[in-house]
């Protein structure tokens, strides 16, 4: 996405992830549907990532620590 990819790495992971999430909830897609699910999130977070960088949105390393943190 505008000179950005999503590294499939990232995509099988965050397939085991809903994966297991789905088996903890005791929920049921297939795996097409899963696929198109990671898919459609990871490129709306990253569209939404851009779009925040473009219009001047950013923290700091200690901004990002501190969140995380709480």
């Amino acid at each position: 996405m505008n000179g950005e990819g999503i590294y499939l790495a990232d995509y099988l992971g965050e397939i085991l992830r809903l994966q297991d999430a789905q088996t903890n909830l005791n929920l049921q897609s297939t795996q097409a549907e899963q696929e198109q699910m990671v898919l459609t999130d990871m490129i709306n977070q990253l569209l939404l990532a851009q779009a925040a960088a473009k219009a001047g949105y950013a923290i700091t390393q200690t901004e990002f620590d501190t969140y995380v943190a709480d």
